[in-house]
């Protein structure tokens, strides 16, 4: 039994499927959902999920995983100790905004699965609520908050949690192969370079949106998606050591 601590975005289904059967053919795809929490196979475990609800997915034999995108140490470290279960987190040690920009890929712009363009509804409708009263730009602006709090390392889940002494290091799959193949060797898995090709391959569309992103730093109002732009202006600020608010007021002026 898996059991995965990191955030929502970092590969979590597709590390996971590797882990649990690296003989498996595995189809290209932008999301890899069905390989697990689609599939039933593994659970995503809520921030309010009671210790007892979790026991029962932890001991399910259908189940392979259980995927925490948040932590509650008060209550679930226990399970950490028990026989059955690998625990490691996927450490978001690099390429931070990468995680952000999964998220929006694969959930708002190219979702394979209703549910997850639901998700991303629903966040732009909260976001709405909570911006519309200082901006008409409301997702640009959302989403500089985000990853202001993500460099600021306040978001709990992109720390490094001493509590799971695995890690697989997040940025070793954007990288090269070199380093993904020395991150699941951790794990004991013997990661082939046509395995990570056909993954890179399948990830076109984040990394491309990534790079066009990285491109226009400078020049935010270039890009295409409100989200896009969002992570410019504030890896803008980050790289200009300029606080949240100095940094919206000075680059939303360019917004249309």
């Amino acid at each position: 039994m898996i059991i995965l601590y990191a955030p929502a975005g970092a590969n979590c289904n597709y590390i996971s499927a590797i882990l649990n059967d690296p003989s498996q053919q595995i189809k290209s795809t932008i999301v890899y959902h069905l390989l697990g929490t689609h599939a039933g196979s593994i659970k995503v475990v809520g921030p309010y999920e009671n210790i007892n609800i979790i026991e029962k997915y932890v001991n399910d034999k259908k189940n392979v995983g259980c995927i925490f995108h948040h932590w509650n140490s008060s209550e679930y470290d226990q399970i950490l100790k028990k026989e059955n279960v690998i625990p490691f987190q996927i450490y978001i040690d690099d390429y931070k905004e990468l995680v952000l920009i999964n998220w929006f890929e694969k959930f708002l712009h190219n979702p394979s699965y209703n549910q997850d363009y639901i998700a991303s509804q629903e966040w732009i409708q909260t976001q709405k609520i909570h911006w519309e009263k200082y901006t008409k730009f409301t997702g640009e602006r959302a989403v500089v908050h985000w990853i202001y709090k993500i460099f600021l390392n306040l978001i709990p889940e992109f720390k490094n949690n001493s509590l799971f002494e695995k890690k697989f290091n997040f940025s070793s799959m954007y990288k090269s192969f070199e380093l993904s193949k020395k991150e699941f060797k951790k794990f004991n898995i013997e990661y082939t370079e046509t395995m990570y090709n056909n993954w890179k391959d399948s990830q076109k569309i984040p990394i491309n949106s990534w790079n066009m992103i990285k491109n226009n730093i400078e020049t935010p109002e270039n890009l295409e998606h409100f989200y896009q732009r969002g992570v410019a202006i504030a890896l803008n600020g980050v790289k200009h050591k300029v606080e949240e608010q100095d940094c919206w007021n000075r680059l939303s002026k360019r917004l249309k």
